[in-house]
């Protein structure tokens, strides 16, 4: 049976994982802290595969599902979905690496070097 959006707002935490399931799958996983995650479980080259989609409801339903689908067409190309979503997050990062944690600090580069007596 399919997830209704309505099903996946009352979700509610229990003392285990729950797996919501929608089809294809595509799952809801209702962790017992109250986080809402979706995930697509699949196969390829004859493995078990998992991958994350996001978390609801900044994810929909509907863009789960949209993701669901878009990954079982690259399974159909050859493609494994969680590597290409690696490869993707790889990519996407061109900016300067993250600051130094001195940089943060304010006023650091006012302090002059120390000096040895």
């Amino acid at each position: 049976m399919m997830l209704s959006d309505m099903k996946c707002k009352v979700a509610r935490p229990g003392t285990k994982l729950q797996k919501l399931s929608d089809g294809g799958g595509l799952q809801l996983w209702v962790q017992p802290t109250g986080g809402r995650l979706w995930r697509l479980a699949f196969r390829f080259d004859g493995k078990q595969k998992l991958l994350a989609l996001g978390a609801y409801p900044t994810v929909s339903l509907a863009d789960a599902r949209q993701a669901r689908g878009d990954a079982k067409r690259l399974l159909k190309t050859g493609v494994d979905p969680s590597q290409d979503k690696k490869e993707r997050k790889a990519g996407a990062w061109t900016g300067p690496s993250a600051p130094s944690p001195v940089s943060l600090w304010p006023g650091w580069e006012r302090r002059p070097a120390p000096t040895r007596p």
